[in-house]
């Protein structure tokens, strides 16, 4: 009996499980892991900032040499490159930055050049340095000090072959001074008094060899450029023999205040072709004003000269007689006695 009603139980409590539908079971929960965030710090470059800037925004290009075609990078510490992209950046060059100096280069300075109202050589000298720095930089003239344009006055001598020696003399010459001949740069020379400069006459210049006939010399500096002046080139005179005074004759008796008329004989070789100029110095010149010294060109065996010495006494006149390139080919003196 009591194993019937074990047995009648354990029917019950599956009949009881079944209806009240499945058996829930309890879940195993995992909590997530968490690994903290490794931060980074961003990196921060510093800019990079010009010594200042132009009305066009390039980098301030002050250049502190001159060069022109035929320089790179090597020669002029990089200037070369620092140039095409300031020409760049004007709109004056457009081609990739090579640090070398050559024809569009040049013609990029000749077109910044003619739009600062300087002489377009294509060559970077002082004038273009400074209108460089003034651009680039945003300078202007009341905050600078400009120099006065040089002037040239005369070259000596003015006349000559090609190697020669000429001093050139004028005003407003500074201590790094370009001279062009025939529009082409020569040389770079400085100046100690302001007045004077030298140069050689070159034999061949990028257009091509110097030949006989006029030449133009100027000057560029920082204060801009000069007038021009004419070189005439001759071809020197080889294995001919030099003129030279052969004789001196007053006219009668010399009496102060009176005018007198002196002959000069000359000799002239045959096939001397280069003209000659005499010119007499009468030894009275510390008594009567300059003007009373002139010379005369000689084109042939004699020369006529007039003087009057204002006061009696005993001159020493001498005569001297120069070739076209200011060369002394005779010189002669004479004791005057005047009553």
């Amino acid at each position: 009996m009591a194993k019937h009603r074990a047995r009648f139980f354990k029917v019950l409590v599956v009949a009881a499980m079944c209806a009240a539908g499945p058996v829930a079971f309890a879940q195993t929960y995992s909590y997530p892991t968490y690994s903290s965030p490794i931060y980074s710090a961003p990196a921060y470059s510093s800019p990079s900032y010009s010594s200042g800037s132009g009305s066009s925004g390039s980098t301030c290009l002050s250049l502190s040499q001159n060069f022109g075609s035929g320089a790179s990078d090597s020669s002029s510490g990089g200037a070369v490159s620092s140039l095409q992209q300031f020409l760049a950046n004007q709109g004056y060059f457009a081609h990739a930055i090579t640090g070398t100096f050559g024809p569009v280069t040049q013609a990029g300075v000749q077109k910044f050049q003619a739009a600062q109202n300087i002489s377009a050589t294509g060559y970077v000298g002082p004038l273009t340095r400074a209108a460089i720095a003034r651009v680039s930089c945003g300078t202007t003239g009341a905050t600078q000090t400009v120099a006065a344009a040089p002037q040239i006055l005369k070259l000596s001598p003015a006349v000559g072959p090609v190697n020669s020696t000429i001093l050139m003399t004028g005003s407003g010459f500074l201590p790094d001074n370009g001279i062009y001949f025939d529009g082409y740069p020569l040389t770079r020379e400085g100046s100690s008094n302001g007045t004077g400069l030298s140069f050689v006459v070159p034999s061949v210049i990028p257009a091509g060899k110097v030949g006989t006939g006029q030449h133009t010399v100027f000057v560029q500096n920082a204060g801009g450029s000069s007038n021009q002046i004419t070189f005439t080139v001759v071809t020197p005179t080889i294995g001919v023999a030099r003129p030279s005074i052969q004789s001196i004759s007053p006219s009668g008796s010399l009496y102060a205040g009176q005018s007198s008329t002196w002959t000069v004989y000359l000799s002239v070789p045959s096939g001397y072709s280069n003209a000659m100029s005499l010119a007499p110095s009468w030894g009275d010149a510390n008594l009567v004003p300059p003007s009373y010294e002139n010379g005369e060109t000689a084109y042939g065996s004699q020369v006529t000269l007039t003087h009057t010495y204002a006061f009696p006494g005993v001159y020493t006149a001498t005569f001297t007689l120069f070739d076209s390139m200011g060369q002394v080919l005779s010189s002669n003196m004479l004791a005057v006695s005047v009553r």
